[in-house]
């Protein structure tokens, strides 16, 4: 096969090269969509898990507090730099967390996960797409789909053992979608009125998130 200007030989093949998987890229003829996160790190436990969403973000934000220091971050997908940046600068400012210190990172969408692309080819973590749709939690992710390969090395073996995660990022997809989507949250909810529903829709969000920040 050959990668770039590279002919290699192998056996088996796995791409575990991140969200910008050469290896995919090679393959596929083209790169998996990312969406951007930006966070800033304190130093200082502010003892919170907090998820938060902005009716004009395509995202969502939050801060997520471990042992000797704390995280305060929003993700969204392209286009919308102004909502962004307002959304970070206003959870620092009321977290009182220097935005200087800022971080710039890219995970997958998880639309479009691509366990195998081939026989004796697989793809594990970022590389497969492997990151939740809500959270865009991927370090979890990273390591069961690698336990899951080893357990199962072969094509359909490795497929069907991630057959539960990708359920749960279907789930995760439509809710995204359909429910999290603003016209929806801001017009159909605000038109009858349902204030305590579009409460309930943003807990049952975080509840989601929650998990897969917990794993």
């Amino acid at each position: 096969m050959q990668i770039g200007d590279d002919i290699i030989q192998y056996d088996t093949l796995i791409g575990a090269d991140g969200v910008s998987s050469q290896l995919r890229r090679d393959i596929t003829g083209k790169s998996q969509r990312a969406n951007m996160y930006i966070g800033c790190i304190s130093q200082t436990d502010l003892n919170k898990l907090e998820i938060r969403f902005w009716d004009k973000l395509k995202g969502f934000g939050g801060v997520i507090s471990n042992n000797n220091f704390s995280m305060i971050g929003v993700g969204t997908g392209n286009g919308q730099t102004k909502v962004f940046s307002h959304a970070i600068e206003q959870l620092s400012n009321e977290n009182n967390v220097d935005t200087r210190l800022k971080a710039c990172s890219f995970a997958p969408t998880g639309n479009n996960i691509r366990l195998t692309l081939g026989d004796n080819i697989f793809l594990i973590g970022d590389a497969a797409g492997l990151a939740s749709p809500l959270g865009s939690e991927g370090i979890y992710y990273a390591i069961l789909s690698a336990k899951m390969l080893a357990e199962n090395f072969n094509k359909t073996g490795y497929i069907h053992a991630m057959k539960k995660t990708r359920k749960h990022f279907r789930r995760e997809r439509f809710y995204k979608k359909f429910v999290l989507n603003s016209f929806i949250r801001n017009r159909v909810f605000g038109l009858y009125r349902r204030q305590i529903l579009k409460k309930t829709v943003d807990r049952f969000a975080r509840s989601l998130l929650q998990k897969d920040l917990s794993k």
